[in-house]
């Protein structure tokens, strides 16, 4: 399997969970809450705004990708890498802001294989 379909299945996966997370968000905010050991606030209203926000950005985002990397289109590993670069720096920020490695260790488990995958394609 070539390292653009492998970045394409990643790419997949991601928008799929990411797509997942903001329907569970929508529609079970205090059993989010609870899995991620959080009190319900005003606080955690602010957060799942937040949250949805930037999932809706990156998960469509994905799959635009995919469809710029079926079309050999230098977009989609630009958008590829963006969005690598960007679930890493974000697994990061959570990882030492939060010093929730558990909540991190997901988006890094995503993010790290997307950014070097697409760091591996070339552009024409």
């Amino acid at each position: 399997m070539t390292s653009k379909k492998w970045l394409i299945g990643f790419i997949a996966l991601n928008s799929i969970i990411q797509f997942s997370l903001m329907v569970m968000l929508w529609t079970s905010l205090p059993a989010v809450l609870d899995y991620l050991k959080v009190q319900n606030c005003d606080g955690a209203h602010i957060f799942e705004s937040y949250f949805i926000s930037a999932i809706m950005i990156i998960a469509p985002a994905g799959f635009l990708a995919i469809s710029w990397l079926n079309k050999n289109k230098n977009e989609g590993i630009v958008l590829a890498r963006f969005i690598g670069i960007t679930m890493t720096i974000a697994a990061i920020n959570v990882g030492l802001s939060l010093h929730r490695i558990d909540l991190a260790g997901m988006d890094l488990a995503r993010g790290i294989p997307i950014t070097i995958l697409a760091f591996m394609q070339k552009t024409s």
